[in-house]
């Protein structure tokens, strides 16, 4: 449990902020992600690992409804889960009862969303073909794959 409590000691040193730093820290080589993802999933003390209510369910169908699969948002709307967690769940449990559960849903159920447009998320738009005309249409013809530099 080495690179545990490294984690841990680094992360109440620097915050959860600096994860390039921490990743460094680190006595075995992980990356910042790796770092940040196993902090807030598994060791973050605000994060609740205990068995998940039928209330929490509710929510996350609710949510997932209305936000769809913006884990990271309807997280926020479930005190101490992380949105691995709150993925998993969906993925694991509630996708295949979700129209069942949707029908139990009463007004005061939906209560809880009034605010969840005011949540901020990236707004990506998607990217086109035509924003980048450097890249290569299709396959590569054979008589170039046979130049040196190709492997062959």
């Amino acid at each position: 449990m080495a690179a545990t409590e490294a984690l841990q000691e680094a992360v109440n040193q620097l915050g959860t902020s600096n994860w390039g730093e921490i990743s460094r820290r680190m006595p075995t080589r992980r990356s910042s992600i790796q770092c940040r993802r196993r902090f807030t999933n598994k060791l973050d003390p605000n994060v609740k690992n205990d068995e998940w209510t039928e209330e929490e369910d509710k929510k996350i169908v609710a949510a997932q409804s209305r936000l769809g699969n913006r884990w990271a948002q309807i997280s926020k709307l479930l005190e101490g889960r992380s949105e691995d967690a709150v993925g998993h769940r969906w993925m694991s449990m509630l996708h295949a009862r979700a129209d069942r559960i949707k029908q139990t849903l009463t007004e005061n159920d939906w209560k809880f969303l009034q605010n969840a447009n005011d949540i901020p998320y990236r707004n990506v738009k998607p990217w086109t073909v035509d924003e980048d005309g450097g890249l290569p249409r299709g396959p590569t013809p054979a008589r170039e794959r046979s130049q040196p530099g190709w492997g062959l």
